[in-house]
């Protein structure tokens, strides 16, 4: 079971190190498999700005840029992307960046007798998934461009931890967001936020016992609105009722794990 940290945070409000988290999880019956920062895949990459476009002296398919990283001086860019044009911002590696998902450092290198400083990136070479072909244009996906220099993390949405957890036959609650939530509100006495969920839940069975009712009132020789209300408020209120009791069966099983 993967668990996104940032996806938990709209669930339950906790300030927990993540490495604590984890060891609270693992205590608790959830061994924690690994912790990936997505972050990884994209630091040292920042918003440029391709201010010019040059052809390359010695190589038809190559393009030497000039692009503004938010530094004093323009990085020099060789870039052999078909779709590369000036006047739109993109996505670059900098010097010193190392790209996990390709395993690849960026180096200041010698292209075919042209200097290159940093190398502007697809989404793909940053391990995102994407049907666009080439280099990513953010005025082609993002209305609001993020500053020219800044990190690009925020808009890759790549600012995000990744708990994979071992779930147990014995602990089937983990195996949903909201039951790694309502075990983090326990282990770490926080509020849990699932109350719209709860309730967005319960109105779902509802309607879905409400049909029902509205059925088996019309087999009966009953009005069909009279069988809708009746299963409507049995679902909706025996749904609550559920939750609630597993959800205190939940925290006193939790609390016995903890002493």
């Amino acid at each position: 079971m993967k668990v996104s940290v940032s996806w938990l945070k709209d669930l339950v409000e906790f300030n927990n190190d993540i490495d604590e988290l984890a060891e609270k999880l693992s205590m608790t019956g959830f061994e924690v498999e690994s912790l990936e920062d997505l972050s990884d895949q994209a630091k040292n990459v920042v918003i440029g700005f391709v201010e010019e476009i040059k052809p390359h002296p010695n190589a038809e398919k190559l393009k030497v840029c000039s692009v503004d990283v938010g530094l004093p001086k323009k990085l020099n860019i060789v870039c052999g992307a078909p779709n590369v044009k000036a006047g739109y911002h993109v996505l670059v590696a900098k010097v010193g960046a190392y790209l996990s998902s390709k395993s690849l450092n960026i180096k200041l290198s010698n292209l075919r007798g042209v200097e290159s400083a940093g190398m502007i990136c697809s989404l793909d070479e940053l391990g995102i998934e994407s049907s666009n072909e080439g280099i990513e244009i953010l005025e082609e996906s993002e209305t609001n461009i993020p500053t020219i220099g800044s990190n690009a993390v925020d808009y890759l949405g790549l600012n995000d931890t990744i708990i994979e957890l071992a779930i147990t036959a014995n602990r089937p609650d983990g195996m949903s967001m909201a039951g790694i939530a309502r075990e983090i509100s326990i282990i770490t006495n926080s509020k849990l936020t699932l109350t719209t969920s709860f309730l967005l839940f319960s109105l779902a069975v509802a309607v879905g016992f409400g049909a029902l009712g509205s059925f088996i009132a019309s087999k009966k020789g009953r009005t069909e609105r009279f069988g809708f209300v009746i299963g409507f408020l049995f679902g909706f209120f025996g749904t609550i009722g559920l939750l609630l009791m597993k959800d205190q069966s939940k925290n006193d099983q939790s609390q016995n794990r903890l002493k």
